[in-house]
């Protein structure tokens, strides 16, 4: 608010008359956003009133540093400009320092202290770099030159020391950033330095994909990669660009990360963007990951057709290479397209096959999720006795390898068969608690079949306007991570949404939370991730 009235103020200076309208009031409030709230760059663009009306400058504020020229000329020369006054800061540090500065400049969203040493102590190795780390809560010290130079950066305004998850962290405000950048690009070691960038990350990601299946650190690392997406994205652009042996790599390892934290268009494009840049040249290993990645991604966006078509070509190259425990994904995800599609005989067989593969690689996470899948297959069918066995059997395993998003997939479940045997109190508070530990979790898909299951159970428990007001969150929640929902629990959701009409019609008129929950909707099932 303070930024947005220091350049009404300026702009009213520069042009007599300017005013806050309802029309440029986004505009206004978007510069003043873009421009970090830094006041001399708020002052410069207002100075800009006179030519160009808040929404052109706007648009123009994608180089903020040549706009933004031609302050007043009654303060001092390195004032006049943005440009100036950053350059005046960067010329006050040692060669050193503006080295680090400038191979800081890549890092977006903030960076850590150990991506720092990695940029200070470029002539190491990547990962020897970041050393010994045990989990995605430890850091390795940073060296004194390292320390040195970020406090330096610090005392000239020119990075910005935070504390998140109660580790320091640091970050340049995007004008500062955009200067160091130019810099970047002007000297000698810009490739080096995004590649060491790049190299970072992947040595980051491939490091938390086993936890992301399980572990005491599992919450931990999602969390962190999480806070690094910004960087990741920057990463996976530059290397899909100038090093497509790294980026088939790194989107490989965040398979889970993008199908657990959403959006799943995210995910899907860059799977995408990495299979068609990669081409036959990719490792056939890491290919065939992609392709599962891929297939698991468009299936739970409800493209099971392409999904078929991913997973065939991820099957046949997995058999030529006598690669187990890839075919073993192969069979699972297709079981779960043949399952979606409606087939649960087929998607059994999948199942079963992918269960005996993932036995003879050891691979108890992937026998957790086929007896998760077998319970659902047994759930559908009515098999109520076989259904509550294998999730058992499924929740035994997921307590065993300490897998969160696993055991609250297990919950999620008896709490639909508690709903099935008409146990409403039980199937309750088995969903609500299912949907607490989803949402500390931060898995979409989980968050969306919580939301789902409450929905009858409100109704049953003829409340239906709370029920009206799950669906409608659960609608507008896989609108945002890009969820499609899968055919099979039709029945139930028309048998939900009969019953709600009725409860309505009898009762009250509709309320927004009714209208809402009128849009159009499809209803989770249970998955196995991925």
């Amino acid at each position: 608010m303070a930024a947005v009235q220091l350049f009404i103020e300026r702009a009213e200076e520069a042009r007599p008359g300017f005013a806050l309208t309802t029309e440029n009031a986004p505009a206004v409030a978007e510069i003043c956003a873009r421009l970090d709230g830094l006041p001399l760059a708020i002052e410069l663009a207002a100075a800009r009133i006179k030519l160009l009306p808040p929404e052109a400058m706007l648009i123009r504020l994608e180089r903020r540093l040549r706009v933004l020229t031609g302050g007043a000329r009654d303060v001092p020369a390195r004032q006049q400009t943005l440009r100036a006054t950053v350059a005046w800061s960067h010329d006050l540090l040692s060669p050193d320092e503006r080295v680090l500065f400038r191979r800081l400049a890549t890092f977006t969203g903030g960076f850590s202290l150990e991506a720092a040493e990695a940029m200070a102590g470029m002539e190491g190795d990547v990962a020897g770099s970041r050393g010994e780390q045990g989990g995605a809560g430890e850091r390795t010290p940073a060296s004194p030159s390292a320390l040195d130079g970020l406090e330096r950066l610090v005392d000239h305004s020119l990075l910005r020391q935070v504390e998140e998850a109660g580790e320091p962290r640091f970050a340049m405000l995007e004008t500062i950033r955009e200067f160091g950048l130019e810099q970047l690009a002007a000297g000698e070691d810009a490739d080096a330095t995004w590649q060491r960038h790049a190299g970072f990350y992947l040595a980051l990601t491939e490091e938390a994909e086993p936890a992301l299946w399980g572990g005491a650190g599992q919450v931990a690392w999602l969390n962190r990669l999480e806070r690094e997406r910004a960087n990741l994205r920057a990463a996976l652009t530059w290397t899909i660009d100038h090093d497509l042996e790294t980026a088939p790599r790194l989107g490989a390892a965040l398979g889970r990360f993008w199908l657990t934290r959403g959006p799943l268009s995210e995910g899907q494009s860059w799977t995408e963007r990495l299979l068609t840049a990669g081409g036959e040249r990719m490792n056939p290993t890491i290919r065939a990951s992609l392709l599962y990645g891929a297939a698991v991604l468009v299936m739970n966006r409800g493209d099971y057709a392409s999904a078929n078509l991913l997973l065939t070509e991820g099957l046949v190259r997995t058999r030529a290479s006598d690669d187990t425990h890839g075919t073993a994904r192969m069979l699972h995800a297709f079981g779960n397209v043949k399952s979606a599609e409606g087939d649960v005989e087929r998607a059994n067989e999948q199942w079963e096959q992918a269960l005996a593969f993932y036995r003879q690689v050891g691979d108890a996470w992937g026998e957790f999720a086929m007896h998760n899948n077998l319970g659902e297959g047994a759930r559908i069918r009515g098999h109520v006795a076989r259904a509550t066995r294998l999730y058992e059997e499924a929740q035994i395993v997921a307590e065993r390898l300490h897998d969160e998003i696993g055991l609250t997939l297990v919950l999620l479940n008896h709490g639909l068969m508690d709903l099935a045997r008409g146990e409403i109190a039980a199937a309750r508070g088995r969903l609500t608690s299912g949907l607490s530990d989803s949402v500390r979790l931060g898995d979409v898909s989980l968050i969306a079949f919580a939301l789902s299951g409450l929905a009858p159970v409100a109704e049953r428990l003829h409340q239906p306007l709370a029920a009206a007001r799950l669906l409608g969150a659960m609608a507008a929640h896989c609108e945002r991570a890009g969820l499609a929902l899968q055919p099979l629990e039709q029945a139930l959701n028309d048998q939900t949404e009969a019953a709600l009409r009725q409860q309505l019609n009898a009762s009250t008129a509709p309320t927004p939370s009714t209208r809402a929950w009128r849009s159009p909707w499809r209803r989770p099932s249970p998955k196995p991730w991925p």
